[in-house]
């Protein structure tokens, strides 16, 4: 059996008890709720049905009695009004009585006490109502047809008394009974219960030795094993979790046995490998120091070399520096000579145009020359007009007076414009000698611009070509400068690498040193090791006797036996 279904084999066997406890109450509960049922919907209506009749017919006689007593005083309504209340209340349980006499409740003694009062209400509803008529005419004739209705309330009064007393008592039965199952139920309920717990406590009882005694054999196994008894054998043929353990901790021996051998091996060779890791770390120590005081002898010297190629590259830099200012003040040189050039083609440009505007104002003076010509002979033509018209004013005498005088007006205006015309081709001569000077000056100043254009272009070629070389010994001088500081860059990684050098092999004399305490270190562990390893007994001792010895001192369970050299240890069972 598996260590889980015996773990579980005693709550199994205590939820079935409790099954089979929740079935009882079930059962129980079940019966409880039949008998409240036959209780309160059988017995108590039963009840309550004769009840209601007992007190209707009582109320009817009542009424009768009181009707006929004071039929007197009542008038005609009154008295019809409560006959009608009397016959109807009597109507109804007449007709409660025959329905319940039809449809039978289940009681054959029940039946027949409503099949024997059935006839009897019939015969004193009739008697009520004879009594009620009878009344009418004479009370007195009511009241003695009323004692007879009395006998007969009295016969079936007492049935329905019997009938109200034999309900209650069948309650009461019903009542008890339900009470005796409840007992029965809760005594089997308690004796389910003990027989479940006494049951789990015999079960846990029998199952937890059945687990405990194989758990304490493994435990006093393991604690051989801990304290260094790696001879012992455990065996173990139960086919659950505790017999897997059992031959888990087995196995685990044989492993550790195995390990602790190797490591006693490895202890030894660890020795041996030590005193020669010691030599050689030794060694090395002094080959890192030599190596590291040649490493620093190198590093001074290329220190020094560094030095020289920066002060060279410093140099280097300086003409670099140099030479892109004077390419700088070339390319200078050379935008202010285009410029100079396209000012001076521009300016050139600008006294041509003027040239020609003055050529033109030269073309339009001739032209006031011409319109100037022309005034002049209208004067002249209107200054002989005018003499002409003086000469007829003359000969028409007084008549023509007034026309002399605008004659002479108009004659002196045209000696005014004569004059005025000559003036303006004095002007526009003098205007015109002064642009054909103009012209002349300035073509002169163009000629000039010209020449000092093509010695702008000569200029600007000079300066370009110094410019290119100014470049080519810049860029000369940026590739010696790239140079030298690559040398420099190189340097100093060799100087860096160097010191590294140096540094590793301090390192590797710091480490080797270190190396060699860590070897001694080493010689002392395996030393350690030897001795806790030798605290293990992986060979069996000869026992005494050959008397089996117990494992757990003293356990009757436990027995230890020699066998193959070995101390085997075995679960009695």
């Amino acid at each position: 059996m598996k260590l889980r279904h015996k773990i579980f084999a005693a709550p199994g066997i205590i939820l079935i008890f409790l099954v089979v406890f929740g079935l009882l109450v079930l059962d129980s509960m079940r019966r409880q709720n039949a008998a409240l049922d036959e209780i309160y919907v059988v017995r108590f209506g039963d009840y309550e049905f004769a009840t209601h009749l007992a007190g209707t017919i009582d109320d009817v006689q009542a009424r009768a009695y009181r009707l006929i007593n004071w039929m007197s005083a009542f008038d005609d309504s009154t008295i019809d009004s409560e006959t009608q209340g009397i016959v109807k209340s009597l109507t109804q349980v007449t007709d409660a009585l025959a329905e319940a006499a039809k449809a039978g409740q289940g009681d054959a003694d029940l039946d027949q006490t409503y099949g024997e009062i059935l006839p009897a209400v019939k015969t004193y509803s009739k008697q009520i109502s004879d009594a009620l008529d009878l009344a009418t005419m004479d009370p007195n004739m009511g009241m003695a047809m009323m004692e007879k209705a009395d006998k007969s309330y009295q016969q079936f009064a007492t049935r329905l008394k019997n009938l109200i007393e034999t309900d209650r008592k069948a309650a009461g039965e019903s009542y008890d009974m339900a009470r005796a199952q409840f007992g029965r139920a809760l005594g089997i309920a308690g004796v389910v219960l003990g027989l479940a717990l006494l049951t789990g406590i015999l079960v846990s009882w029998i199952l937890g030795r059945g687990i405990m005694k194989p758990l304490r054999y493994a435990a006093d196994g393991s604690k051989k094993i801990a304290a260094g008894d790696l001879t012992v054998a455990l065996h173990s043929s139960a086919n659950d979790e505790v017999g897997d353990l059992i031959r888990a901790l087995d196995a685990m021996r044989d492993n550790l046995k195995g390990m602790i051998e190797s490591i006693h091996e490895t202890a030894g060779q660890l020795g041996t490998a030590t005193d020669q890791l010691v030599d050689g770390a030794t060694k090395v120590a002094q080959a890192s120091e030599s190596q590291s005081e040649t490493a620093s002898y190198v590093a001074t010297a290329v220190e020094e070399l560094n030095s020289s190629i920066n002060h060279m590259a410093d140099n280097a830099r300086q003409v670099q520096e140099l030479s892109r200012n004077s390419s700088q003040v070339s390319h200078q040189g050379g935008e202010i000579i285009r410029q100079t050039l396209d000012e001076t083609q521009r300016i050139a440009s600008e006294i041509t145009r003027a040239a020609q505007t003055i050529e033109g104002l030269g073309e339009q003076s001739s032209h006031i020359s011409d319109v100037v010509s022309v005034i002049q002979g209208i004067a002249a033509q209107t200054n002989l007009l005018a003499l002409n018209a003086a000469i007829e004013a003359a000969r028409a005498g007084s008549h023509g007076r007034g026309f002399a005088v605008v004659a002479e007006e108009v004659r002196e205006l045209a000696r005014r414009t004569a004059g005025s015309t000559d003036e303006i081709r004095e002007m526009v001569e003098k205007i015109q000698q002064g642009s054909n000077d103009s012209v002349a000056d300035m073509r002169r100043a163009v000629a000039a611009a010209d020449g000092g254009v093509n010695r702008a272009v000569e200029a600007g070629e000079s300066s370009r070509e110094i410019t290119a070389g100014m470049e080519a010994m810049l860029r000369e001088v940026d590739a010696i400068t790239g140079a030298l500081n690559e040398q420099g860059t190189a340097s100093q990684e060799i100087s860096s690498n160097i010191q590294r050098i140096a540094d590793m092999a301090t390192e590797n004399s710091t480490f080797a040193s270190h190396s060699a305490g860590a070897a001694k270190q080493l010689q002392e562990i395996a030393a350690i090791m030897l001795r806790q390893v030798s605290r293990f007994q992986i060979v069996a001792v000869p026992a005494p006797s050959s008397e089996p010895t117990s494992l757990n001192d003293g356990s009757e369970d436990l027995e230890m036996h020699q066998i193959d050299g070995e101390t085997v240890v075995a679960l009695q069972t």
